[in-house]
């Protein structure tokens, strides 16, 4: 569950789904299903894997009359052990199958996301692919006390483990880990300058309003 959104970013994940042309996803880390359903209306074919008995049944009741999303019951990595490499197409992988307190499967083992990443690359279309991992701040920094500090890899760890085979572009933005092949750094960067530049419209719409409300209230009280 990140700190930006909850569940995937779907305007990060809309623009590198159309900007590398991706039409294929793999989901870790399933829950109520709301991201698979978001990544659902981006794509032709979603995988989605899930630890949690409990989870699994409300996604595959959830998603019973949508034939192009496939809930799967699993450890994450092994899943995707098997999975990948049937994966013909450039794939959005969106990962989140660590374990984040409440309710949630995972706990003897908190962070797959070393094996997930392993996993995914014996995909042929892996160097072609992107990846987002939520939680990006659990990496850069201790998680909360009840986390296992052994259980989480850092940043540079998971870094490392993504270039380990391919020669990704790789960054953070909106508490995710982007890693894209070289060319997805245009996308990212665009996308991020979009966003800047609609939040700073924003901000001044904000101010002229409060203005606005400012010189009225000043009006009716008779104020210069």
């Amino acid at each position: 569950m990140g700190l930006v959104y909850s569940g995937v970013p779907a305007p990060l994940a809309r623009a590198l789904v159309d900007g590398l042309g991706l039409r294929l996803a793999v989901e870790t880390g399933t829950n109520l299903g709301e991201s698979t359903a978001a990544l659902g209306e981006m794509v032709d074919r979603v995988w989605t894997v899930e630890l949690s008995p409990k989870y699994v049944e409300w996604a595959r009741a959830r998603h019973a009359g949508t034939p192009a999303i496939t809930v799967l019951e699993g450890d994450s990595a092994a899943v995707l052990a098997g999975l990948a490499p049937r994966i013909d197409r450039p794939a959005l992988y969106w990962l989140d199958a660590h374990w984040c307190a409440g309710d949630s499967a995972g706990f003897e083992a908190q962070c797959p996301l070393l094996a997930e990443i392993d996993a995914l690359d014996t995909s042929p279309t892996a160097a072609e692919s992107a990846i987002l991992i939520d939680d990006a701040s659990f990496f850069l920094a201790c998680p909360y006390p009840d986390y296992r500090r052994s259980d989480w890899p850092t940043f540079l760890e998971v870094a490392d483990r993504l270039r380990a085979r391919h020669p990704r572009y790789i960054t953070t933005l909106l508490d995710v880990i982007i890693a894209t092949p070289p060319a997805g750094r245009a996308v990212v960067e665009r996308f991020w300058q979009a966003k800047r530049d609609a939040d700073m419209e924003s901000s001044r719409e904000r101010a002229r309003q409060a203005e606005e409300a400012l010189r009225a209230r000043s009006a009716t009280r008779g104020e210069p």
